[in-house]
């Protein structure tokens, strides 16, 4: 009997598959905004949550996302300074 130690013996090329970002906006008790999207509509998509949480009269809100290159876009930038 062979100990492969977690290895597998045969490996299927992976699909490539193309990149989402998934946006979701929650307060204390529940999400109350969540989309998957691609970086295209990355700013409509930010539009669109802004409209939900001034329509929600949500003041005190933080933002936390990670360190991808199109975060840091001029659009971006500028449409959370507005805010």
């Amino acid at each position: 009997m062979s100990n492969y130690y977690g290895r597998t013996l045969h490996v299927e090329p992976a699909l490539k598959l193309k990149n989402r970002t998934i946006i979701e906006a929650m307060n204390r008790e529940k999400p109350i905004y969540y989309k998957v999207e691609n970086r295209k509509n990355f700013v409509e998509c930010l539009e669109e949550l802004f409209k939900k949480l001034s329509e929600s009269n949500l003041n005190n809100v933080v933002f936390v996302m990670d360190n991808a290159t199109f975060h840091h876009c001029h659009e971006i930038k500028t449409l959370i300074a507005i805010l």
